[in-house]
């Protein structure tokens, strides 16, 4: 049996599966071949009813399903920031780079992104298109719990960009 993962990558997972999880039940986002490779008139009228000042999709139906999976989140997340006063690698990682516990938790994902080809097709699904298998500014700022700090750790200025552990292309 392989040996469970660190927590980084189970929050990462969390994270990521979380998402999915609202997007496939929640907003009824069925995943399709080729996604994001041709724009049909449901996706028009999906993209534009989640663009900000008109009728978004109603969060309530997506409450529920967040609230029921908010314990396990929580206790993945607390157990990341336990882990980052350990001795393994992403700890040391995150100690000697000085990380903030938001640049943490961004830096969680993206190396979990990367390091699987089953992350990378779950983050192409929420992002709905199969050419975004990586992490974009805007699901960073949608999924991770600290959505600043996130989007401040891979900006020009902060700590994932500084220390060259993230760039944005």
């Amino acid at each position: 049996m392989p040996p469970d993962p660190p927590p980084w990558e189970r929050f990462a997972d969390a994270i990521i599966q979380r998402e999915a999880l609202v997007c496939r039940v929640g907003l009824g986002l069925v995943p399709r071949d080729f996604a994001g490779a041709f724009v049909d008139h449901a996706d028009v009228d999906r993209i534009l009813s989640q663009l900000p000042g008109l009728d978004n999709p109603d969060p309530e139906g997506t409450k529920a399903y967040l609230e029921t999976l908010e314990p396990q989140v929580a206790a993945i997340w607390t157990a990341l920031h336990d882990s980052i006063g350990g001795d393994g690698r992403f700890a040391l990682i995150s100690r000697h780079a000085s990380l903030k516990p938001g640049d943490a938790e961004t830096l969680a994902l993206l190396c979990a992104v990367e390091m699987a080809p089953n992350r990378q097709r779950l983050v192409a699904y929420i992002q709905d298109s199969v050419q975004l298998p990586r992490l974009t500014l805007a699901t960073l700022a949608r999924i991770v719990p600290d959505s600043v700090a996130s989007l401040s750790a891979v900006s020009p200025d902060g700590a994932l960009a500084r220390t060259g552990l993230a760039e944005v292309i």
